[in-house]
């Protein structure tokens, strides 16, 4: 009976070992603006992500209270219980951050909305983009307070003002192609991709008739739409790798990345930006062909560091913090760790 008492003794132990090792770790308090207008739905999936890492690696707000998803932001603030909306503007924010993350600006369409019957096209902007005001705001507190800004897709394309977008490019060291795109496991028409993509295609007067995997690019300012199919022989590998420079394995600690398969913009560094990480396709002569023609590289800048006084300045080239389940729980020291070793040595997301 000792002996059982023991063995039961030791289980539990070992079970609730991870949730000690977490809570040994003790609070860290990081004051982090959370900016996110492309909020339909109470999913928050544009930044749940990060305020489930915040959690996790123990970092606190002010009062010592953990992050939440569903109150800890600026933007779009959707009531679904009550068919309604609120909006916690950028101008609230205030100051003394440590960190401002910029999760999304694209904003809220009226059919994105989970009380309204979508209809698959682009229907009118109720709230997004990055106004000139609110960019001004936000490039000073990096400027005199020396907050830390990461910037993440989407937030200088459309909606965002063309001037609000090159004084962007202009701060974090980076030119804009116009170029985004997205791989589609499916590009069948009515499975995973936007009626507005396939109408835009249709435009040229072709047809849609893609089947299978395959990646859509969409220039901003002409609406042209691109498309590299599996089926057809563009790609030899599906998704995008991420490849980390020597600075970014420095910086980061990171080696390895899985494929990343949403969606993302294509830019060049300029200046003394430093690129951390690359994508690179994986296309055979006829993809390639295709992006050579629009002048589309064959990698590209995934993460890049601007150099502003002392503040750590980062452009994510991808929807990275865009996250539709994360675990129910983040009080578990080495969870992170363990995913990493469950996903065969790459994380399940940056």
């Amino acid at each position: 009976m000792k002996k059982t008492t023991i063995s039961i003794a030791l289980i539990v132990l070992l079970f609730l070992s991870p949730f000690i090792f977490w809570l040994l770790q003790g609070k860290e308090p990081l004051n982090v603006a959370i900016i996110d207008k492309t909020v339909p739905s109470e999913e928050y999936r544009e930044h749940k992500g990060l305020t489930w890492v915040l959690n996790h690696q123990r970092y606190a707000k002010e009062d010592e209270s953990d992050y939440l998803a569903d109150t800890d932001y600026f933007g779009f603030m959707p009531d679904e219980a009550e068919k309604d909306y609120e909006i916690r503007g950028v101008e609230e924010m205030g100051s003394g951050y440590d960190l401002i993350y910029l999760a999304d600006t694209y904003g809220v369409y009226e059919d994105d909305l989970p009380w309204q019957e979508a209809e698959g096209e682009r229907s009118e902007l109720i709230y997004g983009g990055l106004e000139m005001a609110e960019w001004q705001m936000i490039k000073q507190r990096v400027l005199d307070e020396g907050s830390d800004l990461v910037v993440e897709f989407n937030t200088f394309a459309s909606p965002t003002d063309a001037a609000v977008s090159a004084d962007m490019g202009e701060f974090l060291g980076l030119k804009w192609s116009g170029w985004s795109g997205r791989y589609f496991p499916d590009l069948a028409e009515g499975a995973e991709v936007p009626e507005w993509i396939v109408q835009n295609y249709e435009q040229g007067d072709e047809e849609w008739r893609f089947t299978g995997g395959g990646f859509v690019l969409v220039e901003d300012a002409s609406g042209e739409i691109v498309v590299l199919s599996e089926e057809r022989g563009d790609i030899e590998n599906a998704g995008l790798q991420v490849k980390f420079t020597e600075l970014g394995q420095t910086a980061f600690d990171l080696e390895e990345s899985p494929t990343f398969d949403y969606w993302f913009d294509i830019n060049e560094a300029q200046g003394e930006t430093e690129v951390l990480a690359e994508y690179e396709w994986s296309l055979n002569e006829q993809g390639q062909e295709a992006l050579s023609e629009r002048g589309i590289p064959d990698n590209f800048p995934a993460v890049l560091n601007a150099p502003v006084n002392e503040s750590n300045v980062y452009y994510f080239a991808g929807d990275f913090v865009d996250i539709e389940d994360v675990p129910s729980f983040y009080q578990y020291g080495g969870l992170s760790k363990m995913k990493d070793w469950l996903s065969f040595g790459g994380s399940d997301s940056f």
